[in-house]
């Protein structure tokens, strides 16, 4: 019996064949329709002897030994199988064994393992003695792990920094000021409470900037109080600036010591007073009834000026 391979015209499956059934009709085992098995494939010519065409050696005539008798000429039967042709040999794919190298080994190797498998396949499809189709699979398995994984991981964070970033408000109106307050749990009022707040820190004073109280440090300096929480609601720390600072207003905004955001005042909103909401991680206020709220300076710059700070309900 001698095999060979071949594509079934209708679906591409790599087929399996016996030469003794070239011409026959058989069915798919893919695609299930009839197919004709081809003839096995031919085998190149020879490749004369090198001098035998030109400038060598002439070739000696031909003797025709005398004709023997049919039974002196009678030789055993040569085997079929080595008449026949034989077909190349398999050989794997670089691409296929590439895919599975990048999706173990390289980092961030999902993309080039995803592309040299399908690269792999594709060529498989095309030449019937190039093998590794699994091996590609596997690549494109991990790969594709990866990615999703890697791309959840990225949505995760991208979420969670957008849920947590601060939000500008304009609260102008006597209805969006009534909305504040049904959200209030506490309230430092500039020039007036601070010091039931406990106010405490260093290069720090409160002043009177565009007709109303404001709390500010010079340079490098640093302010907090201590504010009243729920210890089993999510909470928002609303502070509220003039928007027409000049640069040098950056500093960091801090809950009991961990920094929750850092704030640049430079013409965040010309010509008003904007309000920005930091919402606080619920592991900062969770079981307590209050919290240390700081304004710390970077370096070189100003704390501030701060004209109102809440602790709001989310």
């Amino acid at each position: 019996m001698s095999e060979f391979k071949f594509l079934c015209p209708e679906c591409g499956q790599k087929i399996l064949g016996d030469a003794n059934y070239s011409g026959t009709q058989v069915a798919c085992p893919a695609c299930q329709k009839n197919i004709t098995v081809p003839a096995i494939p031919p085998v190149p010519a020879a490749t004369p002897v090198a001098g035998a065409a030109s400038g060598g050696v002439p070739p000696r005539p031909l003797s025709i030994p005398p004709m023997l008798p049919t039974a002196a000429r009678s030789m055993p039967a040569v085997p079929a199988a080595a008449s026949r042709p034989q077909q190349p040999a398999d050989h794997f794919s670089a691409l296929a064994v590439a895919s599975l190298i990048c999706s173990v080994i390289v980092p961030l190797g999902s993309i080039p393992g995803i592309i040299c498998g399908h690269l792999a396949k594709k060529r498989m499809r095309r030449d019937i003695f190039l093998v590794g189709e699994r091996m590609a699979n596997a690549g494109l398995l991990i790969s594709y792990s990866i990615l999703v994984a890697t791309l959840t991981l990225a949505g995760i964070f991208l979420l969670e920094h957008w849920q947590n970033c601060p939000v500008m408000v304009l609260r102008e109106s006597p209805t969006a000021l009534a909305a504040l307050q049904s959200r209030l749990v506490d309230e430092v009022i500039m020039g007036e409470n601070e010091d039931d707040h406990d106010v405490e820190g260093q290069m720090h004073h409160t002043t009177t900037s565009k007709g109303k109280p404001c709390h500010i440090t010079n340079r490098g300096g640093s302010f907090n109080y201590t504010m009243k929480v729920l210890p089993d609601r999510k909470m928002t720390l609303n502070c509220r600036y003039s928007g027409d600072e000049k640069k040098g207003h950056e500093f960091d905004i801090a809950v009991d010591d961990q920094i929750i955001a850092t704030q640049n005042l430079m013409a965040i909103a010309p010509g008003h007073f904007v309000d920005v909401e930091y919402k606080i991680p619920a592991s900062l206020t969770r079981g307590k009834p209050q919290v240390k709220v700081e304004f710390l300076a970077h370096t070189g710059k100003m704390a501030g000026a701060l004209y109102g700070c809440q602790i709001l309900k989310r």
